[in-house]
């Protein structure tokens, strides 16, 4: 079942001129295929994969592939090859993941989603070298050029093993459902059927069409309307729901409800056996300074988005590029003028637009940083930070930090209370 080489994947079918697929490609096999229903309404993998482009969704997973390609390239330009214990131990743990113990059941899986064994080791391989070379992929990437035609004839498999087609279906259906629901509430319409959208609000879900011909060739001009304007509607009712349901006073009830389920004692206390080894202990204590994110900066009214580091924030920033706004995905909202261009990256999530030439998006590309958030902890020898009742001992200023711990003492304890089970097991942290 396993094929041992790890080097550039095989040669593919190019897709066709004008966007049209040439006979056996990749996604042929999903197309038509209803993936859940909601009330009398079917929603076929079309519909997924529209939802999908249109969230932006559809693009981070276009450069996970484009990615994985290109660490590919990387390995056959150098001549190397994977190590196939790694490739047979990452396609068992894929394997028994899913509850595919056999050959047969993992080939019956396979079949079930038009996929070939070299499909899914390709994907195996692809997913593997991500991981080793995270650290070098923007510049991975950029010297080993991946073509959109190759991305097509991968991005199958990707979608596939990888979940991402999986979560974009729940998160369709979540809205589906939504939708389903205010029309058990009101008029029985099925969501292509209702009245046109305003033009205001339909503007914000339309797609190029270059963009629709490369993802789902063959799709009708008037199917692919359809298809949209029932999304728009999904959209919308999730929308209205969201602000709906997410007030500040049901916020408040949730919380009132659950405040017992949810509060949580860090009550600690270091004891010690004599007074020497307390002085040690507080002697230890020190000041460690945190990340806790950092944001881009420079990108037009409202800055972000957030990362957990600075390198994760860099590689957002590498992966900018300025995009004609015909292209663009997911479209902005006002549709931007023909002919400008717009800064978009898998990480952004609503593309900045209107630059009058692609040198100002260039510009503005080269202008954007990054603001660090840093937090200051109080941390023992052995590295974990101190807390009380009140939370964990964390400030965000280095003086504010200073002032805390200054402000530990050593004090002897005559009394110890301790909180205790019905079991009569003691239930404090010492």
């Amino acid at each position: 079942m396993r094929n041992r080489n790890c080097g550039a994947p095989p040669s593919r079918d190019r897709l066709a001129p004008g966007g049209c697929a040439a006979r056996g490609w990749a996604m042929d096999a999903l197309f038509g295929r209803v993936v859940f229903s909601v009330g009398q309404e079917a929603y076929r993998w079309e519909d997924v994969l529209l939802a999908a482009m249109l969230w932006g969704d559809w693009a981070r997973l276009e450069r996970q592939a484009q990615e994985g390609l290109a660490c590919l390239k990387l390995l056959e330009a150098n001549d190397e090859e994977c190590d196939p214990d790694e490739v047979d131990a990452a396609a068992d743990e894929f394997r028994y993941a899913r509850d595919l113990l056999t050959a047969e059941e993992t080939e019956a899986w396979l079949r079930r989603w038009g996929l070939t064994v070299d499909a899914w080791m390709d994907y195996i391989r692809r997913s593997i070298l991500r991981q080793q070379r995270a650290a070098e992929l923007p510049a991975i990437v950029a010297a080993h050029p991946v073509s959109p035609d190759e991305i097509a004839q991968a991005i199958h498999a990707e979608g596939v093993c990888s979940g991402h087609f999986a979560r974009f279906a729940q998160k369709l259906a979540g809205r589906a459902a939504v939708h389903e629901r205010g029309r058990e509430q009101g008029a029985p319409v099925a969501p292509d059927q209702e009245p046109d959208l305003p033009e205001a609000d339909a503007a914000p879900l339309v797609l190029p069409p270059a963009a629709i011909a490369r993802v789902l060739p063959g799709l009708s001009t008037e199917v692919c309307r359809r298809r949209l304007i029932a999304l728009a509607r999904l959209e919308r009712a999730f929308e209205r729901f969201a602000a709906q349901a997410l007030t500040p006073k049901a916020i408040r009830d949730a919380i009132q409800a659950h405040h017992l389920d949810w509060i949580q004692l860090h009550c600690r206390s270091a004891v010690f056996p004599d007074e020497a080894a307390a002085d040690t202990a507080l002697a230890a204590v020190t000041i460690r300074s945190f990340t806790q994110s950092v944001c881009l900066t420079g990108l037009g009214d409202s800055d972000g988005p957030c990362f957990g580091t600075r390198k994760q924030a860099q590689d957002a920033i590498d992966a900018l590029g300025s995009v004609p706004a015909a292209e663009v995905t997911p479209v902005p909202s006002p549709t931007p003028a023909e002919g400008t261009f717009c800064v978009s990256g898998p990480d952004l999530g609503t593309p900045i637009c209107d630059f009058a030439t692609e040198e100002d998006a260039s510009i503005a590309i080269e202008a954007v940083g990054t603001v660090t958030s840093v937090t200051h902890c109080l941390q023992g020898s052995d590295g974990t930070t101190l807390a009380s009742d009140e939370g964990a001992a964390c400030y965000a200023s280095p003086q504010e930090a200073d002032d805390a711990l200054a402000a530990l003492q050593v004090r002897e304890v005559k009394v110890q209370h301790c909180v205790v089970s019905s079991a009569g097991q003691d239930l404090a942290v010492q």
